[in-house]
């Protein structure tokens, strides 16, 4: 069922973005936070309708046609919490042709904000790197730089929501774990400023073909 509940100002939401490669489902983690509502503004399903259609495309193309982009996720954390609404209407395997590395192996987008000190930086490790996408010198590949970038433009560091009663516009923020005093979550979180790939290839100790298979990430409809 649609989740119909709208974000208010000042709203976290969390946004997964979901894909399967191998048995392994890879799921890139982002927070956002509600700085802008015109009239009614747009419901949870809506945006995760429309984040989908923004990056569904960069993502696929990103991919090698053995592993499939499977959706995007949607929830607010700011009390009271929703469900997850899942985006999988653009669900298909990657585009590109060529062979797929070790899935430790990922893609790295940086995110920088205005501040120091490694808590107020962000990584999203962009899953299922395909052998064409790499250099012989083991980084990223002119094309494969290309294509992780354009993930990262169309994630970007705002988003604006179209609804059918509003609008709402969305930044996108590094988020910090719960204060001494539990401020709102959206007091806990800051500005990304930048957003951009690396040429470096990144290892995920923690991930690979042989670690426990994980199940299916969305909660049914």
């Amino acid at each position: 069922m649609p989740i119909n509940i709208k974000p208010v100002m000042n709203d976290l939401l969390q946004v997964r973005i979901v894909c399967f490669s191998n048995g392994q489902y890879a799921m890139n983690v982002l927070h956002w936070v509600v700085t802008n509502v015109t009239t009614l503004g747009a419901t949870v399903n809506e945006i995760a309708s429309a984040l989908d259609d923004t990056w569904h495309a960069a993502y696929k193309n990103w991919l090698s046609d053995k592993a499939t982009y499977i959706g995007t996720g949607v929830r607010i954390l700011t009390p009271p919490q929703t469900l997850e609404q899942p985006s999988t209407g653009n669900s298909d395997v990657g585009t590109n042709t060529s062979l797929q590395v070790p899935t430790q192996n990922a893609g790295l987008i940086v995110l920088k904000t205005d501040f120091s000190g490694p808590k107020n930086r962000g990584r999203i490790f962009v899953p299922f790197v395909s052998t064409g996408s790499v250099a012989p010198t083991g980084e990223l590949s002119v094309g494969g730089t290309t294509l992780l970038n354009a993930i990262a433009t169309a994630i970007d560091t705002t988003q604006t929501i179209v609804g059918g009663t509003g609008t709402t516009t969305l930044a996108l923020v590094v988020k910090h774990g719960p204060g001494p005093t539990n401020p709102p979550p959206s007091l806990l979180s800051v500005l990304v400023k930048t957003i951009a790939a690396s040429s470096g290839i990144a290892t995920q100790r923690k991930r690979g073909d042989f670690g426990k298979l994980n199940s299916y990430p969305f909660p049914p409809a």
